[in-house]
């Protein structure tokens, strides 16, 4: 589990974005990964937080918690697609 410490004064986005900053980047640029695509989505201010919220408190970067999330969809959704008609 990641912990932070938030200074005296110091507000709560404040220490998320300090926090976070020391986790390890994805690069995607990195030659020996072709088969890594950057996507870029615009989210509700709040839907960010919360997300960056519940990523360092799993101990996980956005990208994890997003890939994670949307990797259950899609699979949810083949499953259903492939089970027989009702």
């Amino acid at each position: 589990m990641f912990a932070f410490v938030m200074d005296k004064g110091s507000t709560m986005a404040t220490a998320l974005q300090q926090s976070v900053s020391c986790l390890p980047v994805l690069k995607v640029s990195d030659k020996k990964s072709p088969s890594v695509k950057k996507l870029s989505v615009l989210l509700a201010r709040q839907l960010h937080k919360r997300a960056k919220r519940h990523a360092v408190q799993t101990d996980q970067t956005l990208t994890d918690l997003i890939t994670s999330l949307l990797t259950e969809h899609l699979d949810k959704a083949e499953a259903i697609k492939k089970s027989p008609s009702e």
